[in-house]
């Protein structure tokens, strides 16, 4: 038994190795190993949106927006980007309502809409503005005192919605990666 094992194992290292000299002989050169500068060179492949239905079911249609994962970090020299008003708090304290849509990051597969989400976003900054606590219920995740918050953690919308407001001020919908945001500031 033990000498069929030993020739077994041979065939895989001697079949191994010839796949290794098949593939590493480029134009009829035999490449010396550890010799990486001749291999072939491999690129990334590049993937365009999927084109799904708007109701989400897959199939032709409109097409998804990345998710954040896909969305390059924005720099902070970014021209298109909003800026804080001159003046605006380096800290804020601060509570935040976030509804969710499909495709966002973090969002279930059977989240709402991103048109659906944006009325309801609207709902909740309209009762924000009189009643917090119940605005939090509206909406997919709230915290009445979320802490505080410096400069430069939220992407450059969002910061620029929380850091302009007055202190007891609430912002409108803000649109993220990981849906809409209504922000009360509360220092």
């Amino acid at each position: 038994m033990q000498r069929w094992t030993a020739l077994a194992f041979l065939a895989t290292v001697l079949g191994a190795s010839a796949a290794i000299v098949l593939v590493t002989r480029q134009n009829g050169e035999a490449l010396a190993l550890g010799s990486a500068s001749a291999l072939p060179s491999v690129s990334a492949p590049r993937f365009a949106p999927v084109p799904v239905p708007a109701d989400g079911a897959g199939g032709a249609g409109e097409e998804v927006e990345p998710t954040s994962s896909e969305v390059p970090p924005s720099s902070s020299n970014d021209a298109s980007a909003p800026s804080l008003p001159a003046g605006a708090p380096k800290l804020v304290s601060f509570g935040v309502v976030l509804v969710t849509y499909r495709g966002a990051q973090g969002a279930r597969a059977d989240a709402r809409s991103k048109e659906v989400a944006r009325t309801v976003a609207e709902d909740v900054a309209e009762k924000a503005k009189t009643d917090f606590a119940a605005a939090m219920k509206l909406g997919d995740i709230g915290f009445d005192d979320a802490g505080e918050m410096p400069r430069g953690v939220l992407e450059p919308g969002p910061e620029a919605a929380l850091f302009a407001l007055a202190a007891g001020e609430v912002s409108p919908p803000v649109d993220s990666p990981r849906g809409y945001y209504v922000f009360k500031r509360i220092e």
